[in-house]
């Protein structure tokens, strides 16, 4: 609930701030400003609707999963994200015109506040565009990932992983196959799934997964958990993924053997169970038991605990969960919440590899395409 207040409360404001700047670049007058709050006051109403059908009411609980309400609740999340784009470029656009009108000797004209509406929504116009066109669109990504204590037998082994899916109202079978489809035509060695496979139930969306049951690979694939399977049906889909053959480790580890070499590949689970009085994950704990004399992978969905895995004996993590921002402006601002946003980090020489994400959660925009990755390990 307090979630939802927090969102009430943002759009609110972004709203109301974006409105008033843009009336100031008009003349007075009430038919005018009647007009432009009017407009906002319909795109702030049309923006509550998608977390209301979607996050806080659930369009598969409620009866509402109509292609009428799908379709609602999909302009409305799209609208919300031009929006949030829109207030962050009118919020620039104004400290440029501050200090412009501020700055000795300048003149702006009249039609300063025409020409600064025109840059807000050329600009909105793109980068909205842009990340209309990448959402819901994949790309493989190949990275070479340096492991310390790598054993020689699992030099040069692939592992394609994939992450923060978000299957549910706007990504459903379609978007799996195509997933699988790539990461078949990889042929990695391994296949991770790093979490928030999925925004619903299991059982909900027992379609949208069934592409998931053609996954193979020789050394086998492994699940963790994200926050949203949290949020919505942890045992569903625990259940479920193993039934299809996909070992999902929680708080564990499992020992891989070549040529008598052996790598241990473990898994945590997400550090929001601490909200439901669950013991909060530990990467020391997964690896009780574990031969010494090995390699040591952790698969945990925020990268968050890269220092304490590599205190905890770690060569290497596999994580996502940021979606690398997803979208402007969140691009920027995801900065200020996470140290590791996307792609390959040094922690003290736990390698580490932040997956921007395939789906997207919320509006379904990215600045960039989805990733799956496929990840090449090397002894270093």
């Amino acid at each position: 609930m307090k979630f939802a207040f927090f969102v009430f409360f943002v759009v609110t404001v972004a709203n109301i701030y974006t409105a008033s700047s843009w009336r100031l670049r008009f003349p007075p007058g009430i038919a005018i400003s009647a007009a432009v709050f009017g407009l906002f006051f319909f795109l702030w109403a049309l923006q509550i609707v998608a977390p209301v059908l979607t996050h806080f009411y659930h369009l598969s609980d409620s009866g509402l999963d109509t292609p009428f309400f799908r379709g609602l609740a999909y302009l409305s999340y799209v609208v919300l994200g031009i929006c949030g784009a829109m207030f962050v470029i009118t919020a620039a656009f104004d400290v440029l015109w501050f200090l412009a009108r501020t700055s000795s000797g300048f003149q702006i004209g009249k039609a300063a506040g025409y020409v600064t509406l025109a840059g807000i929504l050329i600009t909105t116009a793109l980068a909205g565009g842009m990340a209309l066109y990448h959402g819901g669109r994949l790309e493989l990504v190949r990275v070479t990932m340096p492991v310390r204590h790598l054993p020689a037998a699992f030099d040069g082994v692939t592992i394609a992983q994939i992450s923060d899916v978000h299957l549910g109202p706007f990504l459903g079978r379609d978007f799996s196959q195509t997933i699988v489809d790539m990461v078949i035509a990889a042929k990695p060695d391994m296949i991770v799934i790093t979490g928030d496979l999925a925004d619903d139930t299991a059982a909900a969306l027992k379609d949208a997964i069934e592409p998931f049951k053609a996954l193979h690979a020789p050394l086998g694939i492994y699940f963790v958990m994200g926050n949203h399977e949290y949020f919505r049906d942890p045992r569903g889909w625990i259940e479920t993924l193993r039934a299809m053959g996909i070992r999902v480790l929680q708080e564990e580890h499992v020992v891989l053997e070549r040529d008598g070499q052996k790598l241990v590949v473990a898994g945590v689970v997400d550090p929001v169970v601490a909200r439901w009085g669950f013991r909060v994950p530990d990467p020391f704990q997964t690896l009780a038991g574990a031969p010494e004399d090995s390699g040591k992978i952790l698969l945990s969905h925020q990268p968050v605990l890269a220092r304490m895995a590599q205190r905890a004996g770690f060569d290497a993590q596999l994580s996502g969960h940021t979606h690398a921002g997803q979208f402007f402006p969140f691009t920027l601002l995801i900065h200020f919440f996470q140290t590791y946003t996307s792609g390959l980090y040094d922690v003290d020489g736990l390698s580490l590899y932040v997956n921007r994400g395939a789906g997207f959660w919320g509006p379904p925009m990215r600045t960039k395409k989805g990733e799956v990755t496929l990840i090449t390990l090397k002894a270093s």
